[in-house]
């Protein structure tokens, strides 16, 4: 994933590629997001980037025993169509994001924010879908994960990147 097509085939010969239509793609974050409303009413697909959703986990504990029950489940739900991925059960849309992006596959489950909040600053920058401009001054500067990114002053990052990119780093 993420590969220019040259540089995967010279990987491997077999490699196939074609261009999905946006039509399909639409389908079928369409279906996965109606398989999980099965486990929140309030799913959240994001549209640019195909295969992310959030779910709103407020009242989970009425029909699963525990976070990590309802992670399984949700799991299990997206195995069944076929699909793989991870499941970030926490506290906040961008530290799960992150968590998942690094993860790519299993079910991590965070008891508290403050675990949340340290497993996404390892988060490489590189893994995540930040514009390549960005990620490569950040890497000049010898700031490659969140971590890095944060301990950066709010101030400096507004000045030097500009208001979009201050919004990723706020």
């Amino acid at each position: 994933p993420g590969q220019r097509y040259a540089h995967a085939l010279s990987l491997t010969g077999e490699l196939r590629a074609d261009v999905v239509p946006a039509t399909e793609i639409a389908a079928a974050i369409e279906e996965v997001a109606t398989a999980l409303r099965g486990f929140s009413p309030e799913v959240d697909a994001a549209i640019d980037e195909p295969g992310v959703c959030w779910l709103d986990g407020r009242g989970m504990h009425a029909l699963h025993r525990s976070a990590t029950q309802w992670g399984k489940a949700i799991a299990g739900a997206v195995a069944a169509r076929g699909l793989e991925g991870a499941v970030v059960v926490g506290f906040t849309r961008f530290g799960t994001y992150a968590v998942a992006r690094a993860r790519r596959g299993g079910i991590t489950v965070f008891a508290a924010d403050a675990d949340e909040r340290a497993a996404a600053r390892q988060v490489p920058l590189a893994l995540l879908d930040i514009a390549p401009r960005l990620r490569d001054a950040l890497l000049r500067l010898g700031v490659a994960t969140l971590g890095e990114l944060v301990r950066l002053p709010a101030g400096g990052v507004l000045e030097r990147f500009g208001a979009d990119d201050h919004r990723l780093y706020a």
